[in-house]
């Protein structure tokens, strides 16, 4: 099974609900439990339908339980946005005297209160920076390949080129190879894929590994410590913020 997965890129969708699917209908010990139904889908499926879901039903009237697919991906939406260190940063030289500005900052207290501190100030001034000054790398990637097509098709016409559009054809195709270098940098962050050799810039393959990846950390429900079965995602938030309060309370 795992083989024909793998060579046919299939993924498993996972479940919730009972955690069987088919039973022999028999009684005492030579009753059996197996999940014996699953979905698959393929990358392209995941890609369109990255939070697809499947939940297995109550089984009435067959020996099989059936199987809900959903395909909508804005019923669990994610309750708040942390804040990520992006590679991407590092490739912008104004962003190493951004890091230095907030970290030489004077602070006090207990050096692990400062650590955190610098490490929170450095962060959320390199976000909020690059919030308002860089554009989303898809969108100017699609910008700059339509100014070069422009260009280049200025440059085949009977009046030819000027010596300022040259320039801009020069200085644009520059960017767009940093840009696409980027675009390749930002999905391997995201696929988490550490094998790859560098300078493989296969975006559908990194962009398959992160849709994997998102599926695989979206909890959809949780069971409560009072063996309820929560799936509002504020509550399924609060539940873990209450077991991890009282796990490293003070003893």
């Amino acid at each position: 099974m795992a083989n024909f997965m793998s060579y046919n890129e299939l993924h498993d969708l996972g479940f919730s609900g009972p955690k069987f699917t088919w039973t022999n209908n028999k009684s005492g010990s030579s009753k059996i439990w197996v999940r014996l139904d699953r979905v698959l889908m393929n990358s392209e499926g995941l890609r369109l339908a990255p939070l697809a879901s499947v939940k297995h039903l109550i089984c009435v009237a067959s020996d099989h339980c059936p199987l809900l697919v959903s395909l909508d991906s804005t019923a669990h939406g994610r309750g708040s946005k942390w804040l990520r260190f992006e590679d991407n940063w590092l490739t912008y030289p104004v962003t190493w005297k951004l890091v230095w500005k907030n970290w030489a900052k004077p602070d006090y207290g207990s050096p692990d209160d400062i650590l955190n501190r610098k490490c929170l100030r450095m962060l959320r001034a390199l976000f909020y920076w690059s919030r308002n000054r860089l554009k989303e790398l898809g969108e100017l990637k699609y910008t700059l390949e339509a100014r070069i097509a422009w260009l280049q098709e200025a440059e085949c016409s009977p009046s030819g080129f000027t010596a300022e559009q040259d320039g801009e054809l020069r200085r644009i195709a520059g960017e767009l190879i940093a840009t696409l270098a980027r675009l390749a940098t930002w999905w391997r962050q995201r696929a988490k894929t550490r094998w790859i050799e560098e300078g493989d810039a296969n975006s559908h393959f990194f962009h398959s590994n992160a849709s994997a990846r998102h599926r695989s950390n979206t909890i959809r429900e949780i069971t409560d410590r009072n063996g309820e079965t929560i799936n509002d995602p504020k509550l399924i938030r609060d539940e873990f913020w209450s077991f991890f309060l009282l796990k490293w309370k003070e003893r």
